[in-house]
């Protein structure tokens, strides 16, 4: 009788190892989502129009660059994010140099289509 018990525990552990292992392989790794080195976007869509506007701010919270989107910005695609990052590198590279940015020179408009 207890050999039958163990051996009922030593095939469902078997079991539940197994199934712990063939689960967890299978499963696609979640992309490391890259930040920003310094400063932070923001996305701001209107429900009404199929445009976009972003906001670039430095850590200090001031904006230091605004662009309006004609089309709508997938921002959970990792491919976008690192897009937009790169816009915020050169965006505070050269607000740090001469301060004011002139606005709309198309900064995210020129990354996306790289």
């Amino acid at each position: 009788m207890k050999n039958l018990q163990h051996l009922r525990l030593a095939a469902l552990s078997a079991l539940l190892i197994v199934t712990a292992l063939t689960t967890s392989v299978g499963k696609p790794q979640k992309p490391v989502r890259s930040f920003p080195r310094v400063g932070f976007w923001v996305v701001e869509t209107t429900p009404q129009h199929r445009q976009c506007l972003v906001r670039f701010y430095n850590n200090e919270q001031q904006l230091i660059y605004e662009e309006t989107i004609s089309h709508r910005l997938k921002i959970k695609r990792e491919q976008t994010q690192v897009q937009l990052n790169r816009v915020l590198d050169e965006a505070i590279t050269q607000w740090s140099a001469s301060q004011p940015i002139k606005a709309d020179q198309k900064l995210v408009a020129r990354q996306l289509k790289k």
